[in-house]
């Protein structure tokens, strides 16, 4: 019976890191290491070696590089420059207090907009191709991380499938 809670914690867990996605101060990959941490404290940690862990921190290094290349890849596609990158990222992490749920897809566009508008004196149109361009990076980003946080799902499966068929 207990097994059985346990899994369904694990599972739930994973499920709610892919709508933790839209909210960049709940990192998704949070929950998905909380259900394979719950496993090894239902369970045991035995399976997990320095080889998963490695490539679990693989994983993780590489949503925080998603975010910041995949805007700065987009912004600067779109004319914008590291002024808009930043504004953008600011905008991501304050849009969603500011502005609730709308917050999420305008904070990052009005966070480029404004640095690049106010602090680098370029053109409305310009700053606002910046913004949009930071958009693009955002939905570019999400969907890189839930790939990534997919992968880490994966790996934790195909892990503890390896590790029952060889013991």
């Amino acid at each position: 019976m207990i097994g059985l809670i346990c899994w369904a914690l694990i599972i739930t867990l994973f499920i709610l890191s892919f709508p933790a996605l839209k909210y960049p101060f709940i990192p998704g990959f949070l929950l998905v290491l909380g259900g394979i941490v719950t496993y090894g404290f239902c369970f045991s940690f035995d399976p997990f070696g320095f080889f998963f862990w490695t490539v679990q921190l693989f994983f993780i290094l590489s949503t925080f590089l998603t975010d910041y290349l995949s805007n700065l890849y987009a912004v600067r596609l779109h004319g914008g420059s590291n002024t808009a990158v930043y504004g953008s990222l600011i905008g991501l992490v304050f849009g969603p207090f500011i502005i609730p749920f709308a917050g999420l897809v305008a904070g990052p566009f009005i966070g480029a907009v404004l640095a690049e508008w106010f602090i680098n004196r370029k053109p409305f149109r310009m700053a606002v191709r910046s913004g949009f361009g930071a958009l693009i990076g955002l939905a570019g980003s999400t969907f890189l991380k839930a790939f990534i946080q997919l992968s880490m799902i994966l790996t934790f499966a195909a892990w503890l499938i390896w590790n029952s068929l060889h013991i």
